[in-house]
């Protein structure tokens, strides 16, 4: 490993995309460091992270095409639509979905013009976070974006469960895919889980885990 590289990481849940950042930059006491597109700090999967001179290829790899798999729970609804957020609706008795009607949502979803960025998200309004508006309840409009996803598939679907994969560019909010998916078909649907598989070349496969990272005492 190199001061001027880049880094793949396998980001585990329950831990800010940020927080990993500032814990290697620390360890390691880089002078520039950045990554190539953040993850949810419930979601894992492969974060790319830039270290000095390559900091200035961020801006190009976050535009890249990514892939990851998503699970989904039927039956429950919540404000986050995951299970971070409050539940506003469980159904304990649900029928199972039919793949015909999963795929039609999809099909739909893939091919609007725009997608709509979900209200607990990162992006910011005059320099706050959406998310904390949210929080406090306070509704804010936000603009449309273009639509970037290249292809949704249906992996698997029964009662208790259903498993998508998605490509797409940047700018695509997976919570957003789940909640337009649960409008078009009618029935409440909650992510459990979002896993970034990869980022064009660069995969999960080939990545390392964040605590190794930071054990290493020196690097060239």
């Amino acid at each position: 490993m190199k001061k001027n590289d880049l880094i793949l990481v396998n980001k585990p849940e329950n831990i800010t995309s940020n927080k990993i950042i500032q814990l290697i930059k620390k360890k390691l006491k880089i002078n520039k460091i950045g990554h190539c597109g953040t993850l949810d700090p419930h979601a894992s999967g492969l974060l790319i992270i830039c270290l000095d001179e390559k900091t200035k290829l961020a801006s190009k790899i976050i535009n890249y095409e990514k892939k990851y798999i998503v699970i989904a729970i039927p039956g429950i609804k919540s404000i986050t639509d995951d299970l971070d957020g409050k539940i506003n609706f469980y159904e304990k008795n649900n029928k199972t979905i039919t793949k015909n009607k999963i795929k039609h949502g999809l099909k739909t979803i893939q091919k609007n013009k725009y997608h709509k960025p979900h209200l607990f998200s990162s992006i910011k309004h005059n320099g706050t976070h959406l998310y904390k508006f949210a929080r406090l309840d306070i509704k804010m409009k936000v603009k449309n974006k273009e639509n970037k996803i290249d292809k949704i598939s249906l992996i698997k679907n029964n009662k208790k469960i259903i498993i998508i994969t998605v490509i797409c560019n940047h700018g695509i909010y997976i919570r957003s895919i789940i909640n337009e998916l649960s409008e078009y078909i009618k029935i409440p649907i909650c992510t459990l889980k979002i896993i970034r598989l990869s980022i064009k070349k660069y995969t999960v496969l080939n990545s390392y885990n964040y605590k190794d990272i930071i054990e290493i005492k020196k690097i060239n």
